[in-house]
């Protein structure tokens, strides 16, 4: 029996085979267990995984890669088509962005081209069959009843979302394989990424438990070099910044400078306040390598234990990103804040930017502790500075703590929570007639 037989065979008897108790379909696994209570126009509740419950015309779907179990790349569809291969295009990157703890599922699809695409705009579709590819790139969403992916019809548990899917022609590629592109990367836990195709003369790129299935919560935009592509699904929450928003940057703001590109970094932050919104990002850059010289900076990028949370700013609209990097050996843990935020003088609206650069030890504003201090719950602790005006809040990793600010002193007092334990981050964010100001810190807690 060929390989291709095995590959078959094996694919038919794990979708058809039944499940302990305990096990779900490992397409559908932890889809609905990562989404948090969250409020949805209709008002569905995420509801437990259930087993797969019907596939219509099954087709094989076998994982070729993944850097998680969290996103998978699919091969199958309909053998008769064989116009893939033709075009020169192929895919040099795609990230998966999830939205982390809060509320679950996937809220941003990034993919990179190596050329530029035809279309400017991309347009919504109200189905997914049939669709012509003389028409380009499309997109549409599907659910909450049923998700078809290439030939295969998936059924969904109450509560699901649906997905949201984009078709390229698959003629576009270069290969079989060009559009795969290298692992997936992921970001904050996001939900199932299906790649499927050739099939009725597309490739299919699927969003299965996105944070939304409503076409009007949904936007496809290509950059202005058309070389990349954005799929972007509004969180439904009560915020004005999508939840996890500033993570996004940051993290790609971090990967530059273990790239060593620090123009690419400088092109992430406004330049506050050290120089105008006008400022070119070469003119950032001196503050950028600066930046890289400090020794917790340069050992959280290259950090194999860090761990991010997101807070809110004093001003609602902004997000404080913090990343701790956990004790090693003698090595104290460490960590860094940063403030991301919307510009209104640069960029898109809506796109986000780092607004402040992570203070470091020496400004006098940062309690720099020495490599063997311990803290114990319930301690307090004494750090230098006071907003300018207005109040101060301060956090333990992601839980809001009370603050105590002393004008006369120049003081600004955290109790450490009795519940805490090990390696923390405490990040205080203050007030300011501008933007707020943000710094973290790291303490082993211990009793």
């Amino acid at each position: 029996m060929s390989d291709l037989d095995n590959d078959i065979r094996g694919s038919l008897e794990r979708l058809s085979a039944p499940l302990e108790e305990s096990e779900t379909d490992d397409l559908w696994n932890d889809l609905m267990t990562r989404r948090r209570t969250r409020r949805l126009r209709r008002g569905a509740q995420a509801a437990p995984p259930l087993l797969l419950l019907a596939i219509v015309a099954i087709g094989v779907v076998t994982s070729l890669s993944s850097n998680d179990e969290s996103a998978d790349v699919a091969a199958g569809g309909d053998d008769s088509v064989t116009d893939e291969g033709s075009g020169s295009l192929r895919v040099e990157r795609i990230q998966v962005i999830g939205n982390g703890p809060l509320l679950g599922g996937t809220e941003r699809v990034v993919i990179d081209f190596n050329e530029p695409l035809p279309e400017e705009e991309i347009a919504y579709v109200n189905d997914v069959a049939p669709l012509d590819p003389a028409n380009g790139i499309v997109y549409t969403t599907q659910g909450p009843d049923q998700t078809r992916t290439c030939d295969s019809v998936h059924g969904i548990p109450d509560g699901g979302i649906g997905s949201v899917d984009l078709f390229v022609p698959a003629a576009r590629f270069a290969d079989e394989r060009a559009h795969e592109g290298p692992p997936l990367e992921t970001l904050d836990n996001p939900a199932k990424f299906i790649i499927c195709g050739p099939h009725d003369g597309y490739i299919q790129y699927a969003i299965w438990a996105p944070l939304s299935a409503d076409p009007a919560d949904v936007s496809v935009t290509v950059s202005a070099d058309r070389k990349t592509v954005t799929i972007a699904v509004a969180a439904q929450s009560d915020s004005t910044l999508d939840p996890y928003a500033g993570q996004t940057v940051v993290a790609q703001f971090l990967d530059d400078l273990r790239a060593g590109d620090t123009e690419a970094a400088a092109a992430r932050w406004t330049g506050y306040p050290e120089l105008g919104p006008d400022a070119s990002a070469s003119e950032r850059v001196p503050f950028i390598a600066d930046l890289v010289a400090n020794r917790i900076i340069n050992r959280i990028l290259f950090s194999d234990a860090t761990t991010t949370f997101v807070t809110s700013s004093t001003d609602e609209v902004g997000q404080v990103v913090t990343v701790l990097d956990a004790r090693d050996a003698e090595n104290p843990p460490a960590a860094i804040a940063f403030l991301t935020g919307w510009s209104a003088e640069q960029g898109r609206p809506g796109e986000m930017w780092i607004q402040r650069l992570p203070l470091q030890p020496g400004t006098g504003e940062v309690l720099d502790l020495a490599p063997d201090s311990f803290v114990e719950p319930g301690q307090e602790l004494v750090l230098p500075g006071v907003p300018v005006e207005g109040g101060a809040r301060a956090f333990v990793n992601d839980s809001e703590i009370p603050v105590e600010v002393d004008h006369s002193n120049l003081t600004t007092t955290v109790t450490v929570p009795a519940d805490a334990e090990g390696d923390v981050a405490i990040t205080v964010v203050r007030s300011s007639p501008e933007l707020p100001g943000v710094y973290a810190f790291a303490v082993t807690v211990r009793a």
